[in-house]
């Protein structure tokens, strides 16, 4: 490809790292045109050249998001083997991947946006949500009708409090999701314990 060619790319990309970077300071009021041309070092009118609106941009760091958690993932896999895939390290894991600016600038989309913006999004947000958890649940390799279910549940308590902890300020409440971590690796063990009897 040549430089003319990848020049468009590089600017798109500039600009959805420059959302989600604004997303994650400001949440989705503080994410505008303005603001990402700024952050991105670009011209206001580079912005609308690309993207006809903010949700437009949303869309594609939406996309960002969901390749970058996938990623994650894919390299977990690749860093794990056998004998390393279970439950509290796929817990240990989530907890790494909701925690990374990623996974904020979702929430704060996911939380932040309203009326027909939050409808046009609901879809891509869901469809990033359930790839996600799809692919995160691979880690755990045992899939034996008594705990099949089992990964996607733990995934599922972790999502809602990394999206309540979020919501609540992030790192001042760390303490309490430091405790609420060992209670549930405590939980798993004697999940996993009842299932093997």
């Amino acid at each position: 490809m040549s430089t003319l060619q990848t020049q468009p790319l590089q600017t798109r990309q500039r600009l959805v790292e420059a959302a989600i970077d604004l997303l994650v300071h400001q949440g989705v009021s503080g994410t505008t045109f303005v603001d990402v041309a700024k952050h991105a070092g670009l011209s206001r009118g580079a912005v609308h050249h690309h993207y006809e609106s903010r949700i437009e941009l949303f869309e594609e760091v939406i996309d960002e998001i969901r390749r970058a958690m996938e990623e994650a993932v894919s390299r977990g896999l690749l860093n794990l083997d056998d004998s390393d895939r279970t439950l509290t390290t796929l817990v240990d894991f989530a907890w790494e991947q909701f925690n990374t600016r990623e996974y904020k600038a979702y929430i704060r989309l996911r939380n932040g946006l309203s009326g027909t913006d939050r409808e046009r999004l609901a879809q891509k947000l869901r469809e990033a949500t359930t790839s996600w958890m799809t692919a995160a649940a691979v880690l755990r390799t045992d899939n034996s009708p008594s705990n099949s279910e089992l990964p996607r549940i733990v995934l599922g308590a972790l999502f809602g409090a990394a999206a309540t902890k979020e919501a609540m300020g992030g790192p001042a409440h760390d303490a309490d999701y430091s405790r609420y971590l060992a209670q549930l690796k405590q939980l798993i063990s004697l999940a996993e314990l009842s299932v093997s009897d």
